[in-house]
């Protein structure tokens, strides 16, 4: 399933979004059709001229028709100038504004101003390649001269081995590509551990594995354990559970393979889950007895501990609130009508274990970037890390 986001009608832009695909296990064929299509497609050359990547009033380079996607043209004006990227999106109108500066935006005096710059700054560019998909005329990115290209389906491939060589009972479980970027996750046959919360909430957590390459600029080849359960996925910190191996250097595959060795080396730490999980469940989240005051005061408590965990402040508050009026449920009929006397009864319920699910299912909804970063706070939460 592909989401693209076309361009509006009357109304310049100086890049486009591109195309997620998302592959259920089901589908694992399909994704492997992708990646041969994309490799197909795909051509990566030095630059010669500015007029390769000067726009024209479509908004597409003079020299072949390309079109940026957001990914290389951030990667592109980086080179730049440093700034120039948001820069040039307010002045095309791209961020939203509450004030004048909404009429007062051009996407063509904004077109304008790029290509002056990359006519300026163009000597920077010639040590660099594009890398283009020529089928869909898009630039998907720009990478060094000492960029090591690990393309999508060479990881995916060596992941399949791997779990085929090491006799690993896992299988494919899904899979993301956005642009250049691919996420892969394999998922155990069998949970390691079952859990019920409350009357009839029952649990299954279930191991496995994480990994994420990006053939433009910006995206370093990575992998980790993984943990699946009812409302989302928990990862693995990358320097205990996994690695990142940076596209660059002589040593790039036997960094890579050193890499993979770690992460299937790895047992789960399945006495550290099951003591955490109990402790999570146990522990109250003190929200219940208290004036306003009081509340206020522990609600900040309760931000600050999951701040503790990388977590924004911002998404902090949201997933405090969300443990505390929907729960670790995904509907909760009391929460609607937040009466005083039903509210402290409410909280008083809560626990460590509401703050985990609601991280989960908020990570569920973030974008690629930030669901990792609470996809491994979670990770910690369930391994006993989390302290109020």
């Amino acid at each position: 399933m592909a989401t693209v986001t076309a361009r509006r009608p009357g109304r310049f832009r100086l890049y486009c979004k591109p195309a997620l695909y998302h592959f259920k296990k089901a589908r694992q064929d399909e994704l492997e059709e992708r990646l041969h299509r994309n490799d197909r497609v795909t051509s990566i050359r030095s630059l010669t001229a500015p007029q390769e990547l000067q726009l024209d009033e479509y908004g597409r380079t003079f020299q072949g028709g390309y079109e940026y996607t957001s990914a290389s043209f951030q990667q592109l004006c980086r080179i730049l100038s440093a700034g120039a990227s948001a820069f040039l999106r307010d002045i095309a109108g791209e961020n939203p504004h509450y004030d004048d500066r909404e009429s007062l935006s051009s996407g063509q005096f904004a077109r304008r101003l790029f290509n002056e710059v990359v006519d300026l700054r163009f000597p920077l560019l010639t040590a660099y390649r594009v890398i283009r998909d020529e089928e869909s005329k898009l630039i998907d990115g720009v990478i060094g001269s000492k960029h090591f290209t690990l393309q999508n389906s060479a990881l995916y491939d060596q992941v399949q081995n791997a779990v085929v060589a090491g006799g690993k009972p896992v299988t494919f479980y899904s899979g993301v590509l956005l642009g250049r970027k691919m996420l892969l996750w394999y998922r155990s046959r069998r949970p390691f551990l079952i859990q019920q919360v409350g009357n009839s909430d029952v649990w299954q957590f279930y191991s496995g594995y994480f990994f994420c390459n990006g053939e433009a600029r910006g995206t370093s080849a990575r992998g980790t354990m993984a943990l699946f359960c009812k409302r989302g996925i928990c990862l693995g910190s990358y320097q205990k559970y996994g690695g990142r191996v940076p596209h660059i250097g002589r040593d790039f595959n036997r960094r890579l393979d050193k890499m993979f060795g770690k992460i299937f080396s790895k047992e789960v730490p399945v006495d550290q889950f099951r003591d955490g999980l109990a402790g999570m469940l146990a522990e109250s989240l003190g929200c219940s007895g208290l004036n306003a005051k009081e509340l206020g005061a522990r609600i900040k408590t309760l931000v600050r501990a999951m701040a503790a965990l990388n977590v924004p402040q911002r998404i902090a508050g949201q997933v405090v609130e969300d443990a505390l009026y929907v729960g670790h449920e995904s509907t909760q009929p009391e929460a609607s009508v937040p009466l005083a006397y039903r509210r402290d009864r409410l909280f008083a319920s809560r626990t460590a274990f509401d703050l985990f699910a609601c991280l989960i299912r908020s990570a569920g909804r973030m974008n690629l970037t930030r669901r990792e970063v609470l996809e491994q706070a979670a990770w910690q939460m369930l391994a006993g890390d989390f302290h109020l």
